[in-house]
Formats: structure tokens, sequence, C-alpha cells
């Protein structure tokens, strides 16, 4: 039992960070987010289910969507946060992140695909 918390453990955190931290890097391989955040999630219902009560598995598997997006906020911070305006650019062409495209509309730089979001806020 002690190898299926660990494995599952490892599979949900490791879901976590790749799909919060890391989701450009999913973009280059096979699988898409989705599939990342159902598998995170699903391991943590099971690690849920592996405990003889309630855990904080069972809000982790709950939530993972929200716990992935605080995750993606605050590394589009970090990796923003001294960033020139051409970084920015390069950044948000790779990920088409919405809180990058913020930093660069609040730079007073709007890329063209951008035309839509600009004319409706």
């Amino acid at each position: 039992v002690y190898r299926r918390i660990s494995i599952l453990r490892r599979l949900g955190d490791t879901s976590l960070m790749m799909s919060g931290y890391f989701p450009e890097a999913l973009s280059r391989r096979s699988v898409d987010l989705r599939y990342y955040q159902e598998m995170g999630g699903e391991a943590y219902s099971r690690l849920n289910d592996l405990s003889n009560r309630e855990s904080v598995y069972r809000e982790l598997s709950d939530d993972f969507c929200l716990f992935v997006d605080m995750i993606q906020r605050v590394s589009v911070e970090i990796k923003t946060q001294y960033s020139k305006p051409e970084e920015l650019l390069q950044m948000y062409a790779s990920s088409r992140h919405p809180g990058i495209l913020k930093k660069l509309q609040e730079s007073g730089i709007y890329p063209l695909e951008s035309k839509k979001v600009r004319e409706d806020s």
C-alpha cells in the first residue's frame, strides 16, 4: 500500500506542477493539458480513497483545476516580474497566456491577435 500511495502522490504532484507551472512544455508533447489535469485529479482521488478518513487529497482532487489556475497565476507573475516588453511578447507568443497579455496591455502593448480582447475591455 505504501508503494501505491507514493506512486499516486508523485503522479498527482507532478501533474499539478506540470499543468500549473510548465503548461507550455505540455504543448510540445503528445498529451495535452486536460489529460494531465484529469490524471492528477484522479491520482489525488485514489489517494483519498486509500486514506482512512477525509484528507487534503479530496480537496486537491475536487478542485484540481482551481489549484492549477492558482499556480499558473503565480508562475506568470514570477516569470514576468522583471521582464522587458520584448521578453513579454516572446512569452505571450509561445503561451498565449491571458496573464501575460494583461501585462503587455498594462504596458500599452496590444499584440495584433489581442485586438478583440482590447476592444472588449
